[in-house]
């Protein structure tokens, strides 16, 4: 039997397929897909060698800071989110990375869903991420209205996996596939309002000398 599309080999024409992104940050250079902002001396680059993944500097200076996204990144103190380019629902989604610090001793590094600025201080209603504060050994929740949960685990220079699954106005997120205890967290206030999309950025603080971090898979998906 001979089907029109891929698609239709197991969907009806009539079922709406939800939005599903997934990059593996593998290649010569960064997918177009991604809008940059980079501060001072700061770099976006996809590393040549084994397990490298995308390598995300602040730059060398204290306090800079870089970013990449899906919208209009903007300048580079404070990059602006096109709130247009929201793709995943503020109501139901998941999504899954792959991440590790690397340098910085006060960095802050962010991961996940936005729909607005949000790289450090800033918190914007569309936020669905982890923060990685290498100052306070900590890997948090973030979320709408500058709300952090409770500590989920601690920064080495390991590869760790984090998920965040959003659903019945319940936002959950683990390390590492950790289910209950250190490691995993259920929140119920600060929940998303609008649509998001992927981003990640890397703050050096008061750090001289820059900060980096990397990652090496990004999947999101609605529910």
């Amino acid at each position: 039997m001979a089907f029109p599309s891929v698609y239709e080999m197991t969907n009806p024409l009539t079922t709406v397929r939800k939005q599903h992104f997934w990059e593996y940050f593998s290649g010569a250079t960064l997918n177009s897909r991604w809008t940059t902002a980079l501060s001072a001396s700061g770099t976006a680059t996809i590393k040549d060698e084994a397990d490298g993944g995308m390598s995300l500097t602040s730059g060398t200076s204290a306090y800079n800071i870089s970013r990449i996204d899906f919208g209009n990144a903007g300048n580079t103190g404070s990059p602006t989110y096109q709130t247009s380019h929201g793709l995943f629902s503020p109501t139901g989604h998941e999504w899954i990375a792959v991440f590790k610090w690397v340098s910085g001793a006060t960095s802050l590094t962010t991961i996940g869903l936005t729909g607005g600025d949000g790289d450090f201080g800033n918190y914007q209603s569309g936020f669905s991420a982890i923060l990685v504060d290498k100052s306070g050994n900590t890997i948090k929740q973030k979320r709408n209205t500058g709300t952090l949960s409770l500590t989920l685990g601690t920064v080495d220079t390991n590869w760790h996996s984090a998920k965040n699954t959003l659903s019945g106005g319940t936002l959950a997120t683990s390390i590492d596939g950790v289910l209950s205890g250190t490691g995993y967290v259920k929140e119920t206030s600060g929940m998303p309002t609008v649509k998001s999309a992927p981003f990640f950025s890397v703050y050096a603080v008061g750090t001289a000398g820059g900060a980096e971090s990397r990652l090496k898979y990004f999947e999101a998906y609605n529910t």
